[in-house]
């Protein structure tokens, strides 16, 4: 064989089990499926902000509440997701990334970094252009 070398994959491939919000760049906010299940698996949701601790909420909708967002499953997996496009831009959310998330009452939360952070593949694709 050539010059290369065979990376073999490690673990069992079941995903990481943990709460988690993900904001994608395409405007999209994935919630892991443990996450989901902790919401109650909702067809719907409410998209919360708190302004003085830079924090998003994810809330159930009861009975498919009025201005409540779809819950659909993401591409396919396990994951499910809403569209977030009208949320960030209300709230002027320009960070995207991975988010640990925890559930305090019956809300799924997760904080933002400090403004003016750069989520680390913004960080990446800029330092690979430098």
């Amino acid at each position: 064989m050539s010059a290369f070398e065979r990376l073999e994959r490690s673990g069992d491939g079941r995903r990481k089990p943990g709460l988690n919000i993900i904001l994608t760049p395409s405007g999209m906010i994935i919630v892991s499926p443990d996450a989901y299940e902790a919401l109650g698996s909702p067809d719907r949701v409410y998209l919360l902000y708190d302004h003085d601790g830079r924090r998003i909420g994810i809330e159930a909708a009861a009975d498919n509440g009025a201005g409540a967002y779809k819950m659909s499953l993401s591409g396919g997996t396990t994951t499910r997701q809403c569209s977030g496009r009208r949320y960030f831009t209300h709230y002027d959310i320009s960070w995207r990334g991975k988010l640990a998330a925890h559930m305090e009452d019956g809300v799924l939360v997760a904080s933002l970094p400090a403004a003016g952070s750069t989520s680390v593949s913004v960080a990446a694709r800029k330092a690979s252009a430098a």
